[in-house]
């Protein structure tokens, strides 16, 4: 017999499958013939990739039968010669065996071929191919190869491990041979399993999975599981469901098959920024409900959109389709970004999402003519103009995962502008909402609305770092009053959302700053200092500010944030003091250091006190403030206090209050509702 070429290790000898007495005989009404040139060309594709037949044998007093798996060499004529997968564990006794068939597995189907040996040896095996041969229809769904993928199984208490063989969209074939008897013995194959699935150090499927059968085959023991579940709940219902976009052309999704390892390349039906679906052949179908699809790539018009993580929620039937939904798990801040202003325009074509080729003078022309800057306020910016500016070439021409701004505009003018910047660990600000009066625009809600849209389909991503929205805004304001004061009104739970005032002036380092007065002593902020901050606040609002703010015992990780915005080329620093004397706290000072302009009152630049003691006395509290007001190179540092009532009791002159609104991210479902109000009636109007 003229074998040549190496013989590989990768697979048993023994073929994984074992093959049933039934599948001997050809079945009468499902199969068709398949002629000698098409079976050469089949062969050498299955060379070509490297994979295996299976020859099946009988025994001659038993009549059981045994498969072997061997790599069929190139083939040019009627003669077709293969090398054993593993030569070692050939046993010349298979000689004696009568030979039955070969076999070749083709997803959906199987060819067997019928013919004589012409050599059986330790080398491997040859036969002569006949002019045809049978492919018969076994399955409904294609089978595919797995690649490394590990399996745990969990039942009852019991724990065994494997390795997945085969998978399709209906059932998995896990190899458990290293499994003791005694263990499978523990297998109830009427109840179901957990099963992980796991491609090397990423678990990328774990489901409830029935067993279909348990086989016992010489030392190859293989489970035949299904999925239970045809959908997956991977967070909770939502009234407010993402808008889902057709859009044309359509984008590709584009992956490695975690389980399979083969590229695929799919259409996708519809998107939204926080999921998308794509549809596929029933019989050619790759998904599993709750399966995780790792580094996707989203590619529209040629053109790479994104790279995200994705999970399948579930997989529908539909005639011979099937269409399978898809959850973006994360993906980079910025692609989130790109997709959804191209999402936004598909809904309104005059909206932008932190595009950064907005004209920047006309953006200071809308927040002139909008009131936006009123005489007070640019009284403060005029003397930093030039810092202004500067910071707002950075923030709205320069990408950046801290902040997000929302445009809205019509042949070239801006009629409505909102702007977020994550400014603490897990909370975002949302600042310079504005919009030119006119009800034929009713541009402050349509940004408001579509700044609930990008929250609602963002705040999921694990790089999204939102727990909190957080807004200030002036008393007597009505329109914010309107669209965030209402929403805590709404709800009516101040742990869901919360309001707290603030009063707010300017301290002027002019004049020479007072001494604390003997007994008192300002010093950096200790936990046990925010454990009493908290007490007094839980008493005193119950809200959920110091959270927002983390003024809670234990800080976050700030260098992380900072760090972010000096990579942006901004500054962001804090500092924490607590005013004590002998008979325990009377303040937490929060001293934000950040540039000047990042917020146009200057709120993300500026001491927070908090006063626990009303009975402070005034002259204690300008001291403290004094001293803090060093940290700063300006001459003048916005300051504001709370409770607002300390102001007031000790005849502090503020300049404006600021009521500050606090919305837990988990009910942000009914921000989108309060908004869709607020734009019904706005209609009607």
């Amino acid at each position: 017999m003229n074998v040549s070429g190496p013989i590989t290790n990768k697979h048993s000898l023994f073929a994984v499958d074992p093959v049933r007495p039934s599948d001997e005989a050809v079945p009468e009404n499902n199969h068709t013939f398949i002629v000698r040139k098409k079976l050469i060309n089949i062969l050498n594709k299955i060379n070509f990739q490297d994979d295996s037949i299976v020859l099946s044998f009988k025994h001659p007093k038993y009549r059981s039968v045994i498969n072997f798996r061997a790599k069929p060499q190139p083939c040019l004529d009627d003669k077709l010669s293969c090398l054993w997968d593993d030569r070692e564990e050939f046993d010349d006794r298979i000689k004696s065996y009568e030979f039955l068939h070969f076999q070749v597995d083709n997803g959906l189907s199987r060819i067997l071929v019928k013919t004589e040996p012409l050599y059986i040896g330790a080398e491997g095996f040859r036969c002569r191919l006949p002019d045809k041969c049978y492919e018969i229809s076994s399955r409904k769904v294609r089978r595919h190869q797995c690649n490394n993928v590990y399996v745990q199984i969990a039942q009852s208490g019991v724990v065994f491990y494997g390795m997945l063989t085969g998978f399709s969209a209906v059932s998995q074939s896990i190899n458990i041979s290293m499994v003791p008897t005694s263990v499978l013995r523990k297998v109830n194959v009427h109840a179901p399993v957990n099963l992980i699935l796991k491609n090397d150090d990423n678990i990328i499927f774990t489901g409830v999975c029935s067993i279909i059968r348990l086989i016992n085959k010489n030392t190859t023991r293989t489970l035949i599981v299904k999925p239970v579940a045809d959908q997956i709940h991977r967070y909770r219902p939502k009234d407010c469901r993402s808008v889902r976009q057709q859009l044309i052309p359509s984008p590709d999704l584009i992956f490695t098959h975690p389980i399979t390892g083969q590229r695929v390349n799919l259409k996708v039906v519809d998107i939204s920024g926080s999921g998308l679906s794509v549809e596929e052949n029933y019989d050619n179908s790759v998904f599993l409900p709750g399966i995780k699809i790792l580094g996707a790539n989203l590619e529209y018009a040629n053109s790479l959109l994104m790279n995200c993580d994705l999970q399948v929620l579930y997989c529908r039937k539909e005639h011979n389709k099937v269409r399978s939904g898809m959850v973006i798990l994360d993906m980079d801040a910025q692609e989130h970004v790109r997709l959804m202003g191209l999402l936004l325009q598909v809904k309104n074509r005059n909206s932008y999402i932190s595009t950064n080729s907005i004209d920047l003078d006309r953006l200071w022309n809308f927040f002139f003519d909008a009131g936006f800057v009123y005489p007070e306020k640019y009284a403060f910016i005029e003397p930093q103009k030039k810092r202004f500016k500067r910071v707002y070439q950075k923030l709205y021409t320069e990408p950046s995962e801290i902040s997000r701004h929302i445009i809205y505009q019509d042949k070239g003018k801006i009629y409505g502008h909102v702007a977020m910047l994550r400014f603490y660990d897990k909370t975002w600000l949302v600042q310079h909402h504005a919009a030119r009066h006119s009800r034929k625009n009713r541009a402050g809600l349509v940004v408001a609305e579509q700044l609930g849209q990008y929250i609602n389909e963002f705040h999921y991503l694990a790089s999204a770092n939102m727990n909190y929205l957080a807004c200030y805004y002036r008393s007597g304001n009505r329109f914010p009053d309107r669209v965030y004061g209402g929403i805590a009104r709404a709800l009516n739970n101040k742990k869901a959302s919360s309001i707290d005032l603030f009063g707010y002036f300017h301290w002027r380092t002019g004049e020479k700053t007072p001494e604390l007065p003997e007994g008192f002593k300002l010093v950096e902020c200790q936990p046990d200092d925010l454990t009493e901050l908290n007490a007094f606040y839980e008493c005193f609002s119950g809200g959920l500010l110091l959270q927002a703010l983390d003024l809670t015992p234990i800080l976050p990780d700030y260098g992380n944030l900072s760090g972010k915005y000096q990579q942006h080329g901004f500054k962001r620093e804090r500092l924490l003091f607590s005013l004590k004397d002998a008979q325990g706290l009377k303040a937490v000072f929060m001293v934000n250091i950040s540039d000047v302009g990042l917020n146009m009152s200057d709120l993300t630049n500026c001491i927070q006190a908090f006063i626990l003691d009303n009975n402070l006395g005034r002259d204690v509290f300008d001291a403290a403030l004094g001293k803090l007001c060093n940290l700063y190179p300006d001459d003048e540092i916005p300051v504001i206090v709370y409770p607002s009532s300390y102001a007031e009791a000790h005849g502090i002159e503020c300049d404006k209050t600021y009521n500050m609104l606090v919305l837990n991210i988990d009910y942000f479902d009914d921000f989108i509702q309060h908004l869709n109000k607020l734009m019904h009636l706005e209609k009607k109007r």
